[in-house]
């Protein structure tokens, strides 16, 4: 079992760093064609599909994993009513999106940008739902592949209609929306492989991944929020180019979460069908302390070189990203705790525990981007994110030590021989290998 975690872990790892390089080159490339002002219009335009679809996916991607991990119903039927969701749930939020765009009356989006936008969320849908069944039947490399494709054609896409086209803004959405719809299609076909294509209402099924995935969609909804309500905020108050910078900031800031957010989505598929529950999560303690060690090195390394990469790769024009990286890293440290350990408890079937911790944090956010965007506009977004993600990550902590009946120290307490998985698996390679 340590060593399948392990090698799946690898696997995703290897994937998540191969896809980081491209969206890297993608961050580039499109900040030295748009320019801050053009960053932040398409990052301002994609936050409110983006958002949503956490809603819109009712939980229905973790449950289905938890489901299909549990093999308590047949996969056939579990699929069927999964596409049922799928359908109902983008017609809805079709709806929902369109009206939301109408009522912000943004001139800077253009009809064609916000139909794309708009149909960004049931292709979104179609890639989450079919790697949730992906992640329960353990298919890591269709996952991995689903994950790969999307930025790599994107890039492609983006040479092509923003760098040779000269398309800008229009022709970035379009990349961006493309390169999903053909993912897509891709998931679409490797579930019908899977089980024959078929909308089927099973009450049973139905109410046990509604009851289930609710919370998780919840909860979910919750963390994008407070990932994302500093965006928002930031296209309603202040201009687009304070945007663009915060965009460069924030996504380089995040590439600290590269080996957590790996973790979490092997966790959540193996905690679901772990047969010791106790030792499983004792085991993710001390990968958090290793992963919390990993992070501050990286966080330490950021803020001496972010002066010099930001503005070499993205410009002169995006230097005041740096700050926001700078201001950002505290918070982002700290989520390392939730970002490992959450996926434990959400495979364990309890997605409510990051509800109770979050929305609190999400208040304050949101109270705080209104008074500190107006007077320090992406420094203070970064700000208020960064309080909003201790105070989280530490009221999470204390819950998880409640629910598993381990007292704090006992967590974040680092041992010596919390690096011996590490030679456990090179051992475990040379014998394979051999």
């Amino acid at each position: 079992m340590a060593s399948k975690f392990i090698q799946d872990s690898v696997s995703v790892l290897g994937n998540r760093v191969f896809i980081i390089i491209i969206a890297f080159a993608t961050s580039i490339l499109l900040a030295r064609y748009l320019g801050p002002e053009g960053k932040g219009l398409m990052t301002a335009l994609l936050v409110y599909p983006t958002l949503l679809v956490s809603l819109a996916e009712l939980g229905i991607r973790q449950s289905a994993t938890y489901l299909i991990g549990r093999k308590e119903y047949s996969e056939q039927d579990i699929i069927s009513q999964v596409l049922l969701f799928l359908v109902t749930s983008s017609i809805i939020m079709i709806f929902v999106v369109a009206y939301l765009f109408t009522v912000l009356d943004n001139p800077n989006f253009t009809f064609f940008m916000i139909l794309m936008a708009i149909f960004y969320i049931p292709v979104k849908l179609t890639i989450s739902y079919s790697q949730g069944i992906f992640l329960g039947r353990k298919e890591i490399s269709k996952f991995n592949t689903t994950s790969r494709l999307q930025p790599m054609i994107d890039l492609a896409l983006i040479v092509l209609f923003v760098v040779i086209f000269n398309l800008s803004i229009v022709g970035a959405v379009l990349a961006t929306f493309a390169a999903s719809l053909v993912v897509a299609l891709y998931a679409f076909r490797e579930l019908a492989r899977i089980s024959p294509i078929r909308l089927h209402f099973n009450w049973v099924i139905s109410k046990k991944l509604i009851s289930m995935g609710i919370v998780y969609a919840v909860a979910l909804f919750v963390l994008n929020l407070n990932y994302k309500i500093d965006i928002v905020l930031l296209e309603r108050l202040t201009i687009a180019s304070e945007i663009g910078q915060y965009s460069v900031g924030v996504g380089i800031v995040e590439l600290i979460w590269l080996l957590p957010a790996t973790l979490g989505i092997v966790i959540f598929s193996h905690s679901s069908s772990a047969k010791d529950p106790v030792g499983f999560s004792k085991g993710m303690i001390q990968l958090f302390r290793v992963t919390f060690i990993f992070s501050m090195i990286c966080g330490l390394l950021l803020f001496f070189v972010s002066e010099y990469i930001i503005p070499l790769a993205y410009g002169e024009a995006f230097a005041p990203s740096v700050e926001v990286l700078r201001i950002l890293l505290p918070g982002i440290i700290l989520m390392t705790a939730f970002k490992v350990l959450n996926m434990d408890l959400a495979g364990k079937g309890k997605p409510q525990v990051s509800l109770i911790a979050f929305m609190p944090a999400v208040i304050i956010n949101i109270v705080l981007n209104i008074l500190w965007i107006p007077l320090y506009g992406a420094n203070g977004a970064a700000l208020a994110s960064t309080i909003s993600y201790s105070l989280g990550s530490l009221i999470f902590l204390a819950l998880y030590s409640r629910i598993l009946q381990i007292p704090m120290l006992e967590i974040i307490r680092f041992r010596a021989s919390d690096f011996d998985f590490i030679q456990r698996y090179v051992r475990d390679l040379k014998k394979q290998v051999s």
